[in-house]
Order: C-alpha cells, then sequence, then structure tokens
C-alpha cells in the first residue's frame, strides 16, 4: 500500500499485523480523492475507524492542515505511528487511542466548535450503527455545513439516502466495497 498523490506520493505504508483491519485498496482511495479533489487547502480531517491511517496521510499529503483520528486496536495504532512517522505528518494529527462512539464526544469538545471539512469512517463490516454515528456527527457539529463524510462499507450494505440529517451525494461501488458521500446540504445531492 502506498500514498497516491501530493508530497508523500510513493511512500510504502505499514499495514497492521494480523486481520485486525481493511484497508483502503489504493484503486478505491484513488477514485475516493479523485471525486473528492486532487489538491486540498488547508482542510481539517477528521478520520473514524483510522486502521492504517492511509486515508488521514493521503489528505496530508494533498495539503489538508490537520487531522484527528480515531482508532482502538493496539496493532493498527502501531502502524498509524509508524506510517506518520515515515510521512513525517506526526505533527499535523491528534490521535486518539479509543473506540469512535466513545470518542465523538472527547472529539467534539478538543475541536473547539471547529467543524471539519472531511470525515471519513471505515467501519468494520460488521459494525450496524451506521445511522446512530451520522445522527451523531449532525448533533454534535462534526461536519462542515460544505463538508463531505464518507463512509467505506460492504456493497451487500444498504446505506441510506439520508439520515440524521446527513444526505447522500454520491455512491460508488468497487466489487466488495463501497463508497457513500454525504453532505448537511440536501441541495448538494448529486445521485
Amino acid at each position: 500500500m502506498r500514498v497516491i498523490g501530493g508530497t508523500a506520493k510513493g511512500r510504502r505504508l505499514e499495514c497492521a499485523e494480523g486481520r485486525v483491519t481493511r484497508p483502503t485498496p489504493d484503486r478505491v482511495r484513488g477514485s475516493m480523492f479523485n471525486i473528492l479533489g486532487q489538491a486540498f487547502d488547508g482542510e481539517r480531517v477528521l478520520d473514524l475507524f483510522s486502521g492504517t491511517g492511509a486515508l488521514t496521510i493521503e489528505a496530508l499529503s494533498r495539503g489538508a492542515v490537520f487531522s484527528f483520528m480515531v482508532e482502538m486496536s493496539p496493532e493498527p495504532i502501531k502502524a498509524i505511528r509508524k506510517n506518520l512517522k515515515l510521512t513525517g505528518f506526526e505533527d499535523r494529527v491528534r490521535l486518539y487511542e479509543m473506540d469512535v462512539e466513545s470518542a465523538l464526544e472527547i472529539v467534539a469538545r478538543d475541536a473547539g466548535g471547529v467543524a471539519f471539512d472531511l470525515i471519513f469512517a471505515g467501519p468494520p463490516y460488521a459494525y450496524r450503527r451506521e445511522e446512530w454515528l451520522m445522527a451523531r456527527i449532525v448533533s454534535l457539529g462534526l461536519l462542515k455545513t460544505d463538508g463531505v463524510a464518507v463512509f467505506q462499507h460492504a456493497t451487500r450494505r444498504e446505506m441510506p439516502d439520508a439520515e440524521g440529517g446527513l444526505y447522500r451525494s454520491d455512491y460508488r461501488r468497487f466489487g466488495e466495497t463501497s463508497l457513500s458521500f454525504y453532505t448537511v446540504n440536501p441541495v448538494a445531492r448529486r445521485s
């Protein structure tokens, strides 16, 4: 797995040992950033279920300014730390070593009322609380009104068109993996 674009392009990233994570394949990550944009300019990122940290690293490499990351499993946390050191992004990340549902209020408090431009959520495929998570993101004011939340999920998992104040604006399928893009503005819907 490598960084696809930006200042860290080509750097090889570590994966967690064992089957603890499901890293976003390069092809899917590349397509995601083609949709979101190739270059960023000071965006703030929230990366839930961070895994290897590849999505945060890709965003920082392309110009995002800072990322809050949430991961609870020890092996992925080791991989995240190695990958941040390898790419030189350690000082642009705040890593929460806890489960996502417990972390959301803490993240909202630590963000000081400043919402995020991008939210990545790649929960385990067995996770079944995406709707709760969407509603919580909105109720805590974590996503900017012009921001995008991207949920990576199993294609067989039917994601809602709208939930808790988020509206699906785009959907892409990559075999068994799919991406659903959400905004807080229903006018922005493209699908």
